[in-house]
């Protein structure tokens, strides 16, 4: 009786647990769809942007480097470059 009492407890304990792990499941499994959705809307804005041929802050140095144009970086191994040429962190 006792083995029987046992197992009815190992047999509910086993199923609540197979319940809680599938409900985790469904409910990052919703996140991961509502993140995938979200970037899917955050690549089409971006395309419709490029479409558009709007400049935007985020892609605005881009834009300006492949047009050409100015940009505040300077490449550190340009002679224009006017910082510590010091790759190893001597001073």
């Amino acid at each position: 009786m006792r083995l029987n009492l046992l197992l009815l407890v190992l047999v509910v304990v086993c199923a609540v647990g197979a319940v809680a792990s599938q409900h985790r499941a469904r409910r990052l499994f919703n996140e991961l769809e509502r993140e995938q959705e979200r970037m899917r809307g955050s690549v089409d804005r971006d395309r419709q942007v490029e479409q558009e041929d709007v400049e935007s802050e985020y892609n605005r140095e881009s834009d300006e480097a492949v047009r050409g144009g100015p940009t505040d970086d300077v490449d550190p191994d340009s002679p224009d470059w006017d910082g510590d040429r010091d790759d190893f962190g001597n001073a």
